[in-house]
């Protein structure tokens, strides 16, 4: 998203589409191997990545999920990711990537999800995508 500050890598015939509500751009896609992805980018110069990953939460819980989020991992000054666990309103369950990210204007959340039982053989994707990651401008830090 050029006009955000940021890109990533999906695998060829992945799916995908935009929405924006309320300030808040939205990005939702698909892989072929059923591995999604969502990305929330938006304007707020208080957001931490502690409060990020709240976010995170709360939108999954929204969503009528139950969520178990581990702690932020592998922090840099400006990333850090979080594996979480996910039960949805029919029992199915899942294994979660959360990516949060912050810049000089603009923050970003980034979830991807996976099916438990296959997650182990999509794992490999699914780090090869949130770790594909970047922010245009460097970042807060500019780093």
């Amino acid at each position: 998203d050029e006009a955000r500050g940021y890109g990533f890598s999906l695998p060829k015939g992945s799916e995908s589409g935009n929405d924006s509500t309320d300030g808040i751009d939205t990005f939702v896609g698909e892989t072929p191997d059923k591995i999604s992805i969502i990305v929330w980018a938006f304007k707020d110069k208080t957001m931490t990545k502690e409060s990020l990953l709240d976010f995170a939460e709360n939108a999954l819980k929204e969503l009528g999920e139950t969520v178990t989020v581990g702690k932020l991992t592998g922090e840099s000054d400006d990333y850090a990711v979080a594996d979480a666990d996910t039960t949805g309103k029919g029992g199915e369950k899942s294994k979660l990537k959360i990516l949060v990210a912050t810049d000089v204007t603009d923050n970003y959340v980034m979830i991807v999800r996976s099916d438990a039982a296959s997650y182990d053989s999509k794992k490999a994707t699914m780090d090869n995508i949130w770790g594909s990651f970047e922010m245009y401008s460097g970042g807060a830090s500019g780093n």
